[in-house]
């Protein structure tokens, strides 16, 4: 009986060695972006926190900033969600684009993605600037505290004015993810674009 050359087992069409090389190709392309979103939600919650602790020593009640938190968040994430998901689009066209070997197609994709997510954003904020103080009152109580009120109005309009910008760089980002750049995303995607 001869030697026998033991192979490693095939799953899926990919063999042992071709599933290793794969999950490291998709680790050295992931870590950059889960950094961005864990760098991004960390300031969020720093800015948020000291909203929170501002307010608890000005403000008349102890809890005032974090009730301020309370009542603006529920308006300020979901149009911040809603942004985001804009930017599927754009990274879609220049995935494809990247794809077919057409770079001038996907930073064309990425940069109309881009100036459109900053126009809606705009858009966004001045339609919604004046509703804000009505918006913060229709989530407030009766009881709630005029500071609290005006805590949740500053959050509202801060998240506002920043819809704009953050529109714009998660469609770029996300455009030039979706080509393949996860370490340069700001600075190669504004070169292109």
């Amino acid at each position: 009986m001869g030697a026998r050359m033991i192979r490693p087992p095939v799953r899926d069409g990919i063999e042992s060695s071709e599933r290793h090389a794969l999950r490291r190709e998709v680790a050295r392309l992931a870590w950059p972006a889960a950094l961005k979103y864990f760098l991004q939600g960390t300031l969020l919650f720093l800015v948020d926190t000291v909203m929170v602790g501002h307010h608890a020593v000005e403000g008349a009640a102890r809890d005032g900033g974090l009730a301020a938190l309370a009542i603006a968040g529920p308006l300020g994430w979901p149009l911040t969600s809603l942004l985001g998901a804009c930017a599927i689009g754009p990274g879609t066209v220049a995935a494809r684009a990247s794809g077919g070997a057409d770079a001038a197609r996907a930073r064309s994709a990425a940069a109309t993605g881009s100036l459109i997510a900053l126009g809606t954003g705009l858009l966004a904020c001045l339609a919604l600037w004046p509703l804000a103080r009505g918006a913060i009152s229709l989530l407030s109580f009766d009881t709630t505290a005029p500071e609290v009120a005006a805590g949740a109005e500053a959050y509202l309009r801060w998240t506002l004015l920043a819809l704009p910008v953050s529109a714009a760089a998660m469609t770029l980002g996300n455009a030039a993810r979706a080509c393949g750049d996860t370490k340069h995303v700001v600075d190669r995607g504004c070169r292109h674009a």
